[in-house]
């Protein structure tokens, strides 16, 4: 197995718990024995910059940053903080538009993560209450044709169509000379979906840190490793799987 890159979600992937809190003892000193062999390691997430700069430097990465379910990427946080590419996320009056559009609508109990800066993100940790506010928002937005209404463990995010997970890591790779069958992908969750398909599909690797059996049967076509233990222990147990590979 010739790795050259592998990328993380975060919430319920490299962390505990889908509010992002807690990681296992083990995952610095695990991805430190990446870093060390030269491959690179960076994350993918629905989150905003700022944040993801956080875990970036905590564990010492040197891979991109994908930001905003694909909106942004920072190619190398290392080397250049400023050296930030949108992918073709909102406007400003494009959210005053969806905003206009969804006027009335109950959000309780989401709340509205206002850090992002070209997407929206409605956030719970219930995730019997994120199925069913996904599919009232998607039912409200049903007419815009150019957005995309998804969900993960802990959000609702409406995106741009076209601008996810796997059409940036597509463009990171091409950019940057990785090809596809030279990367892992590791998540958690159905939101995890396009940078599954992308990286399987490129004949990559995938590492899958739940036990979630719509994502187990859309995946049967790909190569993927299926941790025993969840979240951030699974995120170690799959490093010492590719480690030994």
């Amino acid at each position: 197995m010739d790795i050259k890159l592998v990328l993380f979600d975060i919430e319920g992937t490299l962390t505990l718990g889908p509010d992002g809190t807690g990681h296992d003892p083990e995952l610095y000193s695990c991805l430190k024995k990446l870093t060390a062999k030269g491959i690179k390691v960076g994350l993918v997430s629905g989150r905003e910059a700022s944040y993801m700069k956080g875990i970036y430097r905590f564990f010492e990465l040197n891979g991109p940053i994908i930001a905003e379910n694909g909106c942004l990427l920072i190619p190398d946080l290392n080397r250049n903080e400023t050296d930030v590419k949108n992918y073709g996320g909102f406007t400003e009056e494009k959210k005053r538009q969806i905003r206009e559009k969804l006027n009335g609508y109950d959000f309780s109990p989401l709340f509205e993560d206002t850090g992002k800066q070209s997407m929206f993100t409605l956030v719970n940790y219930d995730l019997n209450i994120l199925v069913r506010k996904h599919k009232e928002i998607k039912e409200l937005l049903a007419d815009e044709s150019n957005i995309e209404v998804t969900h993960s463990a802990g959000a609702v995010d409406i995106t741009p169509k076209g601008v996810n997970k796997g059409t940036t890591i597509t463009r990171y790779c091409r950019e940057f000379n990785f090809p596809l069958s030279s990367v892992c992908y590791v998540g958690d969750s159905l939101n995890d979906m396009a940078a599954f398909e992308v990286v399987g599909e490129g004949g990559g690797f995938l590492g899958v840190v739940s036990d979630f059996p719509v994502l187990r049967k859309k995946l049967e076509d790909y190569p993927v490793y299926y941790t025993k233990n969840s979240a951030s222990n699974g995120a170690v147990e799959f490093i010492k799987y590719i480690l030994k590979k």
